[in-house]
């Protein structure tokens, strides 16, 4: 994975991301981009990539599974709604589809990492919460 950290590299994604989101605003444009993508392989990588000290035989089936099964499954879900669109709207609603899209990654991202906080808070409220009733309560007995 280090080969990710080369400037070619970084080089290279970046320029993929500007085509990938451009190319979501050109009607037909984004259907091909669906087309050709490999979602599955990015997934599968990038499971890879989080999943550190593992052996690789281990490593490798849980990263397709997870990374790429996740990834496939999302990306036919995006392929068959921008299809569906570019049938009944000429591919004029695609870019309104890509705005959604992209709206909702926005999203679910803040989402992903606000709920370990929010999780935290509310366990630490409800830790406390029992303690202020077991105190109740005993004093009661009392």
């Amino acid at each position: 994975m280090g080969w990710m950290l080369s400037q070619t590299a970084i080089i290279t994604f970046g320029v993929a991301t500007l085509l990938e989101i451009f190319g979501y605003y050109i009607p037909f444009v984004d259907n091909l981009l669906d087309v050709i993508s490999a979602p599955a392989i990015c997934g599968t990588l990038l499971m890879g990539s989080t999943i550190v000290e593992m052996e690789p035989f281990i490593k490798w089936p849980i990263s397709v599974i997870a990374g790429g099964g996740i990834a496939a499954a999302v990306q036919s879900g995006t392929s068959v709604a921008r299809a569906t669109s570019s049938t009944f709207t000429a591919g004029l609603g695609n870019p309104i589809l890509s705005t959604i899209e992209a709206v909702i990654a926005a999203v679910l991202s803040v989402v992903n990492i606000l709920l370990p906080v929010v999780a935290g808070v509310f366990v630490l409220w409800l830790v406390f919460k029992l303690y202020s009733l077991r105190a109740k309560k005993n004093k009661r007995a009392v």
